[in-house]
């Protein structure tokens, strides 16, 4: 469409900081560009088990002991459970995106495009907040599409706290055209889940931190975290502080930022067993217990994101950028799904590219 492509997505964004995303959604009513309540699996038939290191020496006694204890298994039972009241709806399920993807490309080629995309999401997720997930996976996506290089830093409006880790990995990806389940299986499972694959588990942030606090294990408490920002910047050491008796176990389970955020190599694939085990107990997939426990866990792990599934956060995302760019939503999905734009982030945390040469300016 003419006036609304790439460019001037990019313009917008490093021209104005615009009312904010979570301003916008709390004045906003929740898009119906999708209908949620039948969303299914993206792209049917995935459901393979990914590859998992298996260490040699066994899993390390803090995750045996927490998974072996039954009070543990059960908070975090009621958690899943909270969570399913607090979103009924699937987060992963994202077949209505999907079929726009199909309409658009035909099944063989929506399928590469829809995993590129789902695959760059997971690429930039460390510690991203889900819209400024959507919106950082937007803008590589969309340099992807275009045959653009992947800048050392993005574009304004496009930055984020952990950008440099969001390049480096987005650069991986496509430089191998695959994630790594091995290297970094939580990136891999994540990408699956969004794909329609509910069989692996996603150990992320929350998921982790919810382990530990539901122990109160003292040994889940972070080796260090960061305290301040830019030149403030300090390191405070929960662990050590425990053990040390300047940090109470009450006072720690009140800071969700102070309990372990990743399994160890030698963790993940136990943990994940056990979640998909208690899963068929409860009659779901283990993606519908991890997204469940997200939620229903949120004010314990403090979770920064939307309390909504991820296809909601992404229509909302789609609405932002229409009414700041002045066009209808369905136009900016069908340019976003084509590939020629991404999704409008406000001001960003660092300046990058700022501008394409006109003679790459899609058509």
């Amino acid at each position: 469409m003419k006036g609304l492509t790439g460019q001037a997505v990019l313009d917008k964004a490093a021209s104005e900081a615009g009312e904010g995303f979570k301003d916008f959604t709390a004045r906003n009513p929740p898009s119906t560009l999708f209908d949620l309540t039948n969303a299914q699996p993206a792209i049917p038939g995935r459901s393979a088990q990914p590859p998992r290191y298996d260490p040699a020496r066994g899993v390390p006694p803090r995750m045996a002991e927490a998974l072996a204890d039954p009070n543990v298994r059960a908070k975090l039972r009621n958690v899943v459970r909270a969570g399913q009241e607090v979103m009924p709806n699937s987060w992963y399920r994202t077949s209505p995106l999907y079929e726009r993807f199909v309409a658009e490309y035909g099944p063989e080629e929506a399928a590469r495009q829809y995993e590129r995309l789902m695959q760059i999401t997971a690429s930039t997720s460390t510690k991203n907040p889900v819209p400024s997930n959507i919106k950082a996976a937007s803008y590589y996506n969309y340099l992807a599409n275009q045959g653009l290089p992947i800048p050392d830093k993005p574009a304004p409006g496009y930055g984020s706290l952990a950008q440099g880790q969001h390049v480096a990995a987005v650069r991986e990806f496509l430089d191998r055209g695959a994630l790594d389940p091995l290297k970094n299986p939580k990136r891999y499972s994540f990408a699956e889940n969004l794909l329609g694959n509910e069989t692996p588990v996603t150990i992320d942030t929350h998921n982790m931190r919810m382990l530990g606090i539901a122990s109160k294990d003292p040994r889940f408490l972070a080796l260090s975290v960061p305290v301040g920002e830019g030149t403030n910047k300090t390191y405070f050491k929960p662990r050590q502080a425990f053990e040390q008796g300047d940090l109470s176990l009450k006072e720690a389970l009140d800071r969700p930022v102070y309990w372990s955020s990743a399994p160890e190599k030698n963790e993940y694939a136990a943990y994940e067993k056990a979640q998909q085990a208690m899963a068929r107990r409860m009659g779901i997939t283990p993606a519908e217990l991890q997204e469940k426990m997200w939620v229903g866990a949120a004010t314990k792990t403090g979770l920064g994101s939307p309390p909504e599934p991820f296809l909601q956060t992404f229509a909302n995302r789609i609405n932002y950028t229409a009414m700041r760019m002045g066009v209808d939503p369905k136009i900016v999905l069908d340019q976003f799904v084509k590939g020629k734009i991404p999704l409008l982030g406000g001001a960003g945390l660092a300046a990058g590219i700022g501008a394409l040469p006109q003679s790459q300016e899609p058509q």
